[in-house]
């Protein structure tokens, strides 16, 4: 009834070759953007790449990680063989991202062969074999997509989505034989789920949609397959139970958005402006992957519209549409299973980033894993035009495929030349403050503080509640040594500190322009100032909506008690910091200033203190204390040698060797 796979060499040979030299060719589109530059948490999550030296230290990299709940600790993994890259070879990270997603492209091949031969949507092992690599062509050729691949950081999404694939493939293979032979069919799709979910998870938590998908593709394409009772137990046990887990905690996130007041104190949006402009972004994302507008595309969206510009009767339309789509493919899915799995793929894979959690609104890189459902369908339907049309259907895909390889090229060569894409970016989204923001650290980069100031300034204007943008020209103007406007748009910051939007460049420029008071600079601005700034801060929910961003704040209030040689205050801010985040490298340098400053006494007691705060992980935790011991040593070791020299004739210390995370 259904197509299987070929057993005959020369078709998969064939099917091999042309999948070669399609990843061969998208990859080497991708080569031009090997040199692109530096983009949102890459410094934040991979600096710690600089430390790594050994065992411990690798260890406390891979699980310190906290850009998701779970740390994501393999996608921290896949970074540590190019440690030595970071940061001045960062080209050599950015290519594994391209060879991640050449892995991605054989991973959809296969999986659309599979799913095309299981489901009976081709008729011929051959069919099945061409549509998988037409999908391949297509999906891996999306110019959305390029951004994916570009940001250093997410691999965690495209790695991610390796592991899904691969366990699509292994369900796929196991689904096919739950009658045949049913033992071998359960470890399969076991497998398939230990893979596609467990590793998938620990790569990215937007995996955690993989069993929901599972459901989409039993509901869907895989409806007319037998369903066995031990293949019902399994699934209601492996498959079903997680996806309600997830579907659950979905729920749960919802009531407590609507009924909990603070839970999007870090937004500017709410929850409902979220549901209701996520109705209007699924369509957008669709725009662009199906037809893409290569000026529009770039890592930076977060001057979008909320509604998508919309008015709210649209949005609201826009969002209760997806809702009923959903509800239709669900009950419909037996009877138009194409258009039905295209759907609820789709909507299900955006289940977790492109609804109600309090996230950012848009990014193109969520489509990674939705738009292979997309393109598979796509391929899918075109495979069943009738056959006096089917030479016309294979070229006009081979021309859309051209078409997109040559926007993807666009794409690619722009990103590669940084400054060149930082100012197209800043003129496609002039009121974008991220998109300023990098234009005018590359202008400065350039010795040209004078564009970097003028960038910022007209940012200002798009954008005139943004405390961000004020911090970062009172940066440049000092220095340029222009104190009088420094100490303008210091005050401006100060005004909207307490109260006003949550801006991530704000502690960033703090951290700057504390550097250059402590080295001359900003002399209009005071430390006792940047307190009172950090104190009101301190009082504003979106800077203080997560242990990390407490944290933060309170390592920089650490850098002024030291700056100001108040060793008591300094070792009560780094043990209220601790109490939020173990940071073993702020607490190594404080005990050195403290040392340094004569206070041993004070070193050893916070090292004590500390020694009771250890991170809560199980891997991170015998790390802390064997660094607490280290360093314990190295204070005690520091001064017993100055009690020596001090008795001899001619007493000098060095400095303390502290040791290495």
């Amino acid at each position: 009834m259904f197509a299987k796979m070929p057993r005959n060499p020369p078709s998969i040979v064939v099917a091999i070759a042309a999948l070669l030299l399609l990843t061969t060719a998208v990859c080497a589109i991708y080569l031009p953007a090997l040199s692109a530059g530096l983009h949102f948490d890459d410094a934040a999550s991979l600096s710690g790449l600089a430390v790594i030296r050994d065992l411990p230290s690798t260890l406390w990299f891979i699980f310190s990680g906290h850009t998701g709940p779970l740390g994501r600790p393999i996608a921290l993994a896949s970074f540590v063989p190019q440690a030595s890259a970071w940061p001045e070879q960062v080209h050599q990270i950015r290519l594994i991202n391209i060879l991640i997603h050449g892995i991605n492209i054989t991973l959809v091949a296969i999986f659309a062969s599979l799913l095309s031969a299981r489901s009976g949507m081709t008729s011929t092992a051959r069919q099945a074999l061409l549509a998988g690599v037409a999908a391949s062509m297509i999906w891996g050729l999306l110019p959305l997509l390029a951004s994916s691949s570009l940001l250093l950081i997410q691999r965690m999404a495209t790695l991610s989505a390796t592991f899904m694939l691969m366990g699509f493939c292994l369900h796929l293979l196991g689904r096919d034989m739950v009658n045949r032979r049913p033992g071998r069919a359960l470890v399969l799709m076991t497998s398939g789920l230990g893979v596609g979910l467990g590793l998938g998870v620990l790569t990215k938590e937007s995996a955690a949609v993989f069993p929901i998908l599972l459901l989409m593709l039993d509901r869907t394409l895989l409806n007319r397959l037998p369903k066995p009772p031990h293949y019902r137990i399994w699934r209601a046990l492996m498959v079903v139970t997680p996806a309600m887990l997830v579907t659950g905690y979905m729920l749960w996130r919802l009531v407590t958005g609507l009924m909990v007041e603070g839970s999007f104190a870090a937004r500017e949006f709410t929850i409902v402006e979220r549901v209701l402009t996520q109705g209007v972004i699924l369509f957008a994302y669709l725009k662009q992957m199906l037809l893409p507008n290569v000026a529009a595309l770039g890592p930076f969206h977060d001057n979008y519209p909320i509604y998508g510009g919309l008015p709210r009767g649209l949005a609201f339309a826009a969002t209760g549409f997806w809702i009923m789509a959903a509800a239709w493919a669900i009950r419909h899915g037996p009877r138009y299973p194409l258009l039905s799995f295209a759907l609820l793929w789709y909507l299900g894979a955006h289940l977790i980033e492109s609804s109600w959690l309090a996230l950012e609104l848009y990014f193109e890189h969520r489509n990674y894993v939705a738009a292979v459902g997309v393109i598979t369908a796509l391929v899918l339907l075109l495979t069943r035009t009738p056959e006096r049309y089917r030479m016309y259907a294979s070229l006009g895909l081979s021309a859309y495929g051209a078409v997109l390889a040559i926007s993807l090229l666009q794409v690619t060569s722009l990103w590669g030349q940084p400054l060149l894409a930082a100012d197209m970016w800043l003129r496609h989204n002039p009121d974008s403050t991220r998109a300023a923001g990098y234009a005018s650290t590359l202008h400065l980069h350039d010795d040209n503080p004078v564009g970097a100031r003028r960038i910022l300034e007209r940012a200002m204007e798009h954008n005139p509640q943004d405390p961000g943008l004020a911090m970062q020209i009172a940066n440049i103007a000092c220095h340029m040594q222009d104190e009088e406007t420094a100490a303008t748009y210091f005050q401006r910051v100060k005004r909207q500190s307490s109260t006003g939007m949550y801006s991530s460049m704000v502690p960033d420029a703090i951290q700057i322009m504390l550097h250059g008071i402590a080295e001359g600079r900003c002399s209009g601005i005071s430390m006792p100032e940047m307190h009172n700034l950090i104190e009101r801060l301190r009082q504003n929910p979106g800077y203080t909506h997560n242990a990390r961003r407490r944290a933060n704040l309170i390592n920089l209030q650490v850098f002024i008690a030291i700056q100001q040689g108040n060793f008591y205050a300094t070792t009560a801010r780094l043990e209220e910091g601790l109490a939020e985040v173990s940071d073993f490298q702020a607490l190594a340098s404080a005990t050195q200033i403290l040392v340094s400053g004569g206070r041993d006494d004070l070193a050893l007691d916070f090292i004590n203190r500390a020694k009771k705060s250890p991170p809560r992980h199980p891997v991170l935790k015998p790390i802390w204390h064997s660094r607490m011991e280290a360093l314990e040593n190295a204070v005690l070791e520091l001064d017993t040698t100055t009690s020596g020299q001090e008795s001899g004739p001619s007493a000098s210390t060095g400095p303390m060797q502290t040791p290495e995370l």
